[in-house]
């Protein structure tokens, strides 16, 4: 795992453990706006335990929270 850990790094220039986070909210992203699901369900269906820790994230790189942000998009924003 570290040898994968350390050549993913050299070559993509990012952790691991960021591009997958980053995959992940990108999903959730598009479910937020593709589809009703309830916040709850986006979170564990892209990967994640606890919709509280999936909403630190969510708003720690996007600046808004789950909700927020499916009603900026559905807003045409």
């Amino acid at each position: 795992p570290s040898y994968f850990s350390a050549l993913f790094k050299e070559q993509m220039q990012i952790t691991f453990s960021d591009y997958l986070t980053r995959r992940r909210l990108q999903r959730a992203k598009e479910l937020l706006v593709g589809t009703k699901l309830p916040v709850v369900e986006i979170a564990y269906q892209v990967g994640y335990k606890t919709a509280k820790y999936f909403n630190k994230l969510f708003r720690e790189h996007e600046d808004c929270s789950p909700g927020q942000y499916r009603k900026n998009m559905s807003d045409g924003r």
